[in-house]
């Protein structure tokens, strides 16, 4: 594959993360209608959203078909835009009544469900078949990957900012249809020549603690979102354009940090052990960082409150201060599961079903994070006490990608040191300060 090819292909994929991301904030619009309340909604929406991207990336990464993957994948874009473009009818079809809770929670599961594992099939099947000669597997993989997030950051603002402002539900729906409809027929036209397709015996063992850290990756990255949305909420009130402005950069970083840094393939598990280990150390400064958040963003308000026409300068100020405060924290964890993906590439030569299988778990991991850090555990701690959990999520993580590392009871001391690691930095943890609750209250009642 030339190089022009493989720039026409990311810019595809590109297309395809974006579509898939005005989808689920349509359709979180929808369920909100139906549901009556945001936070209902919001946990219906991303339990249902992930639970089938999560399906999709298993399916269809163990799945060994004759057909050319890339036709596959196109027919799969194809199918997401037609739902797209039919969701308000069926919306309406099925909702039109009143009905029972179990009947709303199941058409809320077919409604959502069904495109959503179509979703998560469309990128094992790209990174199966599209082989490319211009840059190595994993390289290529964090390309597709990245190329394909940021798409989704840019539909996230496009929908906030834009989409669902100043258009209707169905328009809004009718866009992402074209542009997943585009990226289909593309996709399916592009399929030109055969590829190899592994055998249907193939075995293909994977190292579980890769995919264990994996999976915590995902908890620890999506509970940490859930928590970030809150505070920011509780530091700049109240306010629509906070949950798609902080959606919008964190997604943002987790796809720029794998395009950015091109030394993948060299990737060890003593470098996984050191990026979650740095990582943990961002996470902790930024923990520490957060009672400051009330004034500083009041700073930022104080300075365009007196103009009503100079909104869109005001959320570029303080969506770029947001990003300052993620950029370490949020882009290093990023770099977590590309390198995953590089260890497993041994494992298993086949490139889609160890992404999907991968994914897959980051994916359940992301899906536990979502629910039990952004609700459930929350009617037991406070958000400080939800991040403190994260942060020791996150020990564990480091844990385990040292004993991939240094292997307990073979390598001398590694046993030592694991437990030593894991006591300290649980310690400093569970030892950080609450937040203090005053300064969050007057900044509420200031908005």
């Amino acid at each position: 594959m030339r190089k022009t090819e493989t720039s026409l292909i990311l810019a595809l994929v590109f297309l395809s993360g974006m579509a898939g991301l005005i989808n689920e904030v349509v359709w979180h619009r929808y369920l909100m209608i139906l549901l009556g309340g945001h936070a209902r909604a919001t946990f219906t929406i991303i339990a249902v959203f992930l639970g089938g991207l999560a399906a999709g990336y298993f399916l269809f990464g163990r799945l060994k078909t004759r057909v050319h993957p890339l036709r596959l994948c196109g027919l799969l874009e194809m199918g997401i835009g037609v739902w797209a473009l039919l969701f308000p009818s069926f919306f309406h079809l099925l909702f039109g009544r009143s009905a029972s809770l179990p009947i709303e929670i199941l058409a809320t599961l077919v409604l959502v469900g069904l495109p959503t594992i179509l979703m998560g099939g469309t990128l094992p099947l790209l990174v199966r078949g599209s082989p490319n000669k211009v840059y190595s597997p994993t390289r290529w993989m964090s390309l597709l990957y990245g190329v394909n997030t940021v798409g989704a950051a840019f539909g996230s603002l496009i929908a906030a900012y834009y989409l669902l402002p100043e258009t209707s539900l169905p328009l809004a729906s009718s866009f992402a249809a074209g542009l997943s409809i585009v990226a289909g027929l593309s996709f399916y036209f592009w399929s030109a020549h055969p590829v190899e397709v592994p055998s249907l015996h193939q075995k293909t063992p994977s190292n579980p603690g890769i995919l264990v850290v994996g999976a915590l990756s995902g908890f620890i990255l999506i509970a940490l979102e859930n928590i970030l949305i809150r505070l920011l909420g509780l530091s700049a009130g109240p306010s629509y354009y906070h949950f798609g402005l902080v959606v919008s950069i964190y997604v943002l970083l987790l796809g720029l940090a794998p395009i950015l840094v091109r030394r993948l393939d060299a990737y060890t598990p003593k470098h996984l052990f050191w990026t979650q280990a740095v990582s943990l150390v961002f996470l902790c400064l930024l923990y520490l960082s957060i009672p400051y958040w009330p004034y500083q963003v009041y700073r930022v308000r104080a300075l365009f409150q007196s103009d009503p026409h100079v909104f869109g300068v005001y959320q570029t100020f303080l969506g770029l201060w947001l990003l300052s405060l993620l950029a370490l924290p949020v882009g290093v964890s990023a770099l977590v599961l590309p390198g995953c993906y590089q260890l497993l590439e041994k494992d298993n030569p086949d490139a889609g079903s160890r992404l999907g299988k991968l994914f897959g778990w980051n994916t359940v991991g992301a899906l536990l994070g979502s629910v039990l850090g952004g609700y459930f555990l929350l009617d037991f701690m406070n958000l400080d006490g939800v991040f403190r959990v994260v942060l020791l999520v996150a020990v564990v993580s480091c844990v385990i990608g040292y004993c991939l590392w240094r292997p307990l009871f073979v390598i001398p001391r590694s046993f030592r040191n694991a437990i030593t690691f894991a006591i300290v930095m649980a310690a400093i943890c569970v030892s950080l300060p609450n937040f203090p609750k005053e300064r969050f209250i007057e900044s509420y009642r200031q908005e």
